[in-house]
């Protein structure tokens, strides 16, 4: 060993090479290793980046066991870089590039059935039927050759239905005319409030819903920040589709220490309130007692819970699937399932079982998530990526409204049409973000609605009291945040609405590679954006989260932080520039 250590340190130089009597390794310090690279670039959700490092194959040469192990984990993650890669070009509408990258990773997997429907379908939505239909036949000559097997029922009744579809999308199931479950109360209450815009969002849930018709489960997720009207969208879509026949589950994950399973319990509990009491006793026949510790109202129709505790969950899984699998086989079958950046952890795992279970019909599962909650939740945030991974799942951020939709929801709320000079003023102010659109007009009785001069209506805006609604709102996004990177977010918010990233290491004394992994999370829930334009520039998503922060700090500690801001800035730039920061 200590000749190879001499050897090593020969060939690579003093320095790199650090040897304990436990280990041998380089120095991170003063070296760069592609797999590190490529697994931070994963974990910071910089696709394009992950793959231009991972796509070499790892150490050729080499024929060490413990290589081959390390080649394969890396394979199946680079897939997964090229799952999402693709599912985010599908997402912009950039279907050419979605069929591409799709391409590229059944070169890599070309024996994935999952992954070759997933190409058929961008296929048949970019108008080339041919080439889906070119590509199932080549998936069956490839399992018949190498496997002696031959496509899944569901692969090769998705390629039935794109034969016969035509030029259309691929032909859905029949929905039965006999009345679907009814609405549940939350989805239908939420349905009654003000809803605009949001046609693209709505289109591509329908989108997915067609899938789900035409390949029997699907999971759709909608990411975006607090308020931004993801609860909104899921009830407007999940109303429509119940119009069409479709039964609607809701469920809502809560903060406060959810138990095991509770939001599957409140989407069927609802579903339970609203049936028939024959179709009570026969969920409770067929499903079992199981049942019963999920939706207590069972409790007289159905048999004791029974069995060992550690097969609870398989039967709970089996109770579920049951219930779901009887309302699938009349009509198509949506799951929404609300907030589950707080979902339990054996909720998680009865979902990737549910989202791969062989039902008789169609089923959608609809999650939504705040995208500051996801940080914290690796079970949720490994499920999303292993649905994606095997084709299950596509995925949406939901970002604000439009001024022209923003102006039509001021209208709701004002009772009359604002000037476009006001809609954009406040779409600005607030990103767009619905809730907080509602929340600056609330109680603003002089609001200057109608009024055409743009400073004057930027002041007046500026000028409002932050409402409470809005600061605990974007306080709880902060709160998850590490301490230092919440001190480091109001030394940028002293700094201004946008600030440079050499001022904001000085001011925090902070090397700008320590800087960087300080605003890593920031960056990720987009608190904070990078500026296309100057690499060495963040701004605030928008201003409302710096009017947050500068509020939620006491005077006194602003006063701290402007003081060292001004010297700072002095030490970098000159008196001039410190004078300015000290105002």
């Amino acid at each position: 060993m200590r000749s190879a250590l001499v050897k090593v340190t020969r060939c690579v130089g003093p320095g790199y090479v650090i040897a304990t009597r436990e280990t041998v390794g380089l120095d991170a310090q003063c070296v760069e290793v592609d797999l590190g690279r490529f697994w931070t670039a994963v974990d910071s959700e910089r696709l394009a980046e992950a793959w231009d490092v991972g796509r070499g194959p790892l150490l050729p040469g080499f024929d060490e066991d413990w290589v081959h192990g390390a080649r394969a984990e890396l394979r199946n993650r680079v897939a997964g870089v090229l799952d999402g890669l693709a599912g985010a070009a599908e997402e912009s509408g950039d279907l050419a590039a979605a069929v591409g990258w799709t391409r590229t990773v059944i070169e890599r997997d070309p024996l994935s059935e999952q992954r070759v429907r997933a190409l058929m379908l961008r296929l048949v939505r970019a108008g080339d039927r041919g080439a889906a239909l070119s590509s199932y036949e080549q998936l069956r000559a490839r399992l018949a050759n190498e496997l002696s097997s031959a496509p899944s029922p569901k692969t090769r009744l998705l390629a039935e239905r794109i034969r016969a579809a035509g030029d259309g999308p691929p032909a859905p199931a029949a929905v039965p005319a006999a009345s679907a479950p009814r609405l549940p109360p939350i989805v239908a209450a939420r349905a009654r409030l003000p809803f605009v815009g949001r046609d693209d969002e709505l289109a591509w849930l329908s989108e997915a819903h067609g899938r789900a018709l035409a390949e029997g489960t699907l999971v759709a997720a909608v990411a975006g920040h607090p308020g931004v009207g993801k609860t909104a969208l899921a009830a407007r879509f999940a109303v429509d589709r119940h119009a069409a026949g479709a039964a609607v589950l809701f469920g809502r994950c809560r903060p406060d220490g959810p138990t095991a399973y509770e939001v599957l319990a409140d989407a069927l509990a609802q579903l339970v309130a609203g049936a028939q009491p024959d179709q009570r006793k026969r969920w409770a026949a067929e499903a079992g007692g199981e049942l019963v510790r999920l939706v207590p109202v069972l409790a007289a129709s159905a048999p004791p819970p029974v069995g060992e505790p550690e097969g609870a969950a398989r039967r709970t899984l089996a109770a579920v699937t049951q219930v779901l699998a009887e309302l699938a086989s009349q009509r198509p079958v949506v799951l929404v399932l609300d907030d589950v950046q707080w979902v339990d952890t054996p909720t998680v795992a009865l979902l990737a079982r549910l989202a791969r279970a062989s039902l008789p019909g169609p089923l959608l599962i609809l999650l939504t998530f705040r995208r500051a909650g996801l940080g914290e939740h690796d079970g949720l945030r490994d499920l999303l990526h292993d649905l994606r991974r095997d084709g299950l799942l596509v995925q949406r951020t939901l970002e604000g409204l439009p001024a022209a939709d923003a102006a039509g929801l001021v209208a709701s709320a004002a009772g009359h049409e604002p000037s476009p000079e006001f809609a954009l003023a406040l779409q600005r102010h607030t990103d767009g973000n619905p809730f907080f659109i509602e929340e600056v007009l609330r109680g603003w009785d002089d609001a200057p609605v109608r009024g055409r001069d743009a400073a004057a209506i930027e002041a007046a805006i500026a000028g409002q009291r932050l409402p409470e609604g809005v600061q605990r709102i974007i306080g709880r996004s902060i709160d998850q945040l590490p301490d230092r990177s919440q001190d480091v977010l109001l030394e940028a918010a002293i700094l201004g609405s946008a600030f440079d990233l050499e001022v904001l290491g000085a001011l925090a004394e902070l090397a700008p590679e320590a800087l960087l992994d300080t605003l890593a999370v920031p960056l990720r829930i987009r608190l904070v954006e990078e500026d296309a334009d100057d690499p060495g520039r963040l701004a605030f998503h928008h201003a409302l989260v710096r009017e947050v922060l500068l509020a939620r700090a006491p005077a006194a500690r602003r006063a701290a932080v402007h003081a060292r801001a001004a010297r700072a800035l002095e030490a970098l730039r000159g008196a001039g520039n410190a004078a300015q920061i000290a105002r």
